[in-house]
């Protein structure tokens, strides 16, 4: 075959491999809704058996405001975008090379899991991913998109990445479907009902931003990234913005004039944020506990925060696995951790001590310990015993731990010490001051309120760079 020949096969060939997908939102304009334009270069283009197996799955690599990142996405429109051999390889081949490069890793899933009739390839296919995977998590951000089904196995996907994305009324994410529930236990459910977008994102918390539309989600992606090192190594990046450093914010401690009032965590995160801007994460799940991210200065913050106006910020089950994981993946990834603390106690329900509140509450202790990157805690209001402790304190090794004179420290609030010491109310209250708490040296300083984002800034600048060295060892046990 001459030169022109080949040269002509070539386009052939790319222009078949792109014709199918006109029509439903097909994976390549998923990849370039996301990616930088004109970014997007593929890989593997020609990887396929002789009756097109392989097509099914599209991947390479492109940039996000130009720092380079891995994406693969499942195309449902061929096979029902179910996962063949060659499929499997190109999934695993470009998760590899992003983990051994160092650049995030996208992955948009929507088909029917993988080919049954290829056997124990099946499996192997699946134990390679999920060995990757679990290889280069810590490494690498895993970042999945669930932009249709993702049933079987494949859902394990969206339970080993760092953060998993959906769309309203499209995203469905399952391990066992409804007929084979039904085979084994009788109960009848539809797809919807068992892992729909509601479900993954209010009852097991498996999504953690969910979207009206394809495109939003795509922009979600993008603002998550912004936040994110490439990997590991790296220091996050400075964000560039336009807003004052010195800022006050006079309005604050207008929050917590009603001492019973419940109020709205995100409006303090959003006063001491760059621009007043946050991205909060898994926002309707466990809400009693908001995480999520902030700039200050230009540098990349995780937050973890009580939120009063749900069970009074009580720390339960779900709130404290969604913040241990959280801290984790900043820790893992550079990120110091900002935590705003407004903490009565742990939830004391019989429900909660039967379904694990101790081991479920030691994973958010052990998180904070464990943690070695910048940790710089405010409180706020309140500051009770065991959930005070568990909330970023002194004794966690926090770096730099603020009060506001609002602030109430202690074993108990002021009406259970009431009830147990014979003491006048005045020296019940003397003794949960934030002034009593800065004497034994739980505390730094007590502070002005309005100047929360100055100090919070003021103390980051200064531990930014700190590194703290931990005893020689494998892992820890973490209670999982």
């Amino acid at each position: 075959m001459d030169v022109e020949s080949k040269l002509s096969f070539f386009q052939e060939s790319r222009d078949k491999h792109t014709a199918a997908e006109k029509g439903l939102p097909p994976a390549r304009k998923r990849i370039e809704g996301i990616l930088d334009s004109e970014s997007f270069i593929e890989f593997n283009t020609f990887m396929k058996t002789t009756d097109d197996k392989g097509k099914e799955i599209i991947s390479g690599a492109g940039t996000i405001d130009e720092r380079p990142v891995y994406i693969v996405a499942q195309d449902a429109q061929t096979n029902n975008g179910v996962i063949s051999e060659k499929g499997a390889q190109k999934i695993t081949g470009i998760l590899e090379q992003a983990g051994k490069t160092g650049s995030p890793l996208i992955n948009i899933i929507d088909g029917s899991g993988v080919q049954i009739e290829n056997g124990l390839q099946s499996l192997k296919f699946y134990g390679r991913l999920f060995s990757s995977y679990t290889a280069f998590s810590g490494v690498i951000p895993l970042i999945a998109l669930v932009a249709g089904s993702s049933p079987g196995g494949l859902s394990f996907i969206s339970g080993l990445s760092d953060f998993v994305f959906g769309i309203k009324e499209k995203s469905n994410i399952f391990l066992n479907s409804p007929q084979l529930i039904k085979e084994v236990t009788g109960e009848d459910i539809n797809h919807e009902e068992l892992g729909g977008f509601q479900v993954s994102t209010e009852k097991n918390g498996v999504i953690h931003f969910l979207t009206d539309s394809e495109e939003e989600s795509y922009k979600q992606i993008r603002a998550l990234i912004n936040f994110l090192p490439l990997n590991n190594l790296e220091e996050p990046p400075v964000r560039g913005y336009e807003d004052d450093i010195n800022r006050v914010s006079p309005g604050l401690v207008e929050l917590l004039s009603d001492e019973d009032k419940g109020y709205d965590i995100r409006n303090i995160v959003k006063e001491i944020a760059d621009e007043n801007y946050f991205l909060e994460v898994q926002d309707k799940y466990a809400e009693n506990l908001f995480v999520g991210f902030i700039s200050i200065n230009g540098y990349s913050l995780g937050v973890i925060a009580n939120q009063p106006g749900v069970l009074s910020g009580c720390l339960d089950l779900k709130s404290s696995e969604k913040g241990s994981r959280f801290i984790r993946f900043c820790d893992a990834f550079n990120i110091p951790i900002l935590t705003l603390v407004d903490v009565p106690g742990f939830l004391p329900t019989v429900y909660q001590e039967h379904s694990g509140i101790v081991r479920n509450g030691a994973k958010l202790l052990f998180a904070y310990a464990e943690a070695s990157v910048p940790k710089i805690t405010l409180i706020l209001r309140r500051s009770y015993g065991a959930a005070g402790v568990s909330m970023g304190s002194k004794y966690l090794g926090a770096d730099q731990v603020l009060a506001w004179p609002t602030a109430e420290i202690g074993v108990l609030n002021p009406q259970g010490l009431s009830n147990i010491l014979s003491l006048p109310q005045e020296d019940i209250e003397k003794s949960v001051s934030p002034y009593e708490a800065a004497a034994y040296g739980l505390l730094d300083d007590v502070i002005d309120p309005q100047e929360s984002r100055l100090r919070i800034a003021y103390a980051l600048e200064f531990f930014k760079t700190r590194r703290q060295l931990r005893p020689g060892k494998k892992h820890g046990n973490f209670p999982v």
